[in-house]
C-alpha cells in the first residue's frame, strides 16, 4: 500500500510533467518540436498494425503506439491528434519509468529510498523535457 507521503512525490512528478504540456500554443506543425512534426508525418502513414513506415530512426513500434494511444485517447488520425496523443505516450512512459525505479529502489534499499528516488527523478531536468514532446527519449 502506499504512502501518503509515496502518492504526494508521485502527484508531484505528474504535475511537474503537465506543467507546460501545452507549450506551443495548438500543437501547430510550424510550432511544434521538429521531431514531433517528423513523428506525426511518419505516424500518418503508419496505417496498420504491421505497416512498414519507411522511417526506422526510431522503429515502427513508436509509430504505432502513438496510433494506438490516438485511437484510445479519440484522437483521430490527423497531425494534431497524433501530435497530442504522443506527448500523452511520452508522458506515460515518463511516469511508468519513475513508478518502475520506485518499485525496484524500495524492493532493493527500503521505502524511504524509494521515496528519495522519486523525489530525485522528479526533477531531472532532460527527462521533465522530453515528458514534453513526442519523441521516444521519455521512454527510458
Amino acid at each position: 500500500m502506499l504512502r501518503k507521503r509515496t502518492l504526494l512525490l508521485f502527484l508531484l512528478a505528474l504535475a511537474l510533467r503537465l506543467l507546460l504540456q501545452g507549450w506551443d500554443f495548438g500543437v501547430t506543425s510550424s510550432s511544434s518540436h521538429p521531431d514531433e512534426r517528423q513523428v506525426g508525418f511518419i505516424s500518418e502513414k503508419a496505417r496498420g498494425w504491421f505497416a512498414d513506415p519507411g522511417f526506422y530512426a526510431y522503429g515502427s513500434l513508436h509509430f504505432h503506439a502513438i496510433r494506438f494511444t490516438a485511437a484510445v485517447l479519440g484522437q483521430g488520425d490527423d497531425l494534431r491528434g497524433l501530435i497530442v496523443s504522443g506527448r500523452a505516450l511520452s508522458l506515460m512512459a515518463s511516469m511508468f519509468a519513475i513508478a518502475l525505479g520506485w518499485f525496484i529502489a524500495s524492493r532493493a534499499w527500503g521505502r524511504r529510498t524509494g521515496d528519495l528516488f522519486i523525489l530525485l527523478a522528479a526533477w531531472v531536468p532532460l527527462d521533465l523535457q522530453q515528458s514534453h514532446f513526442t519523441t521516444v527519449e521519455a521512454h527510458h
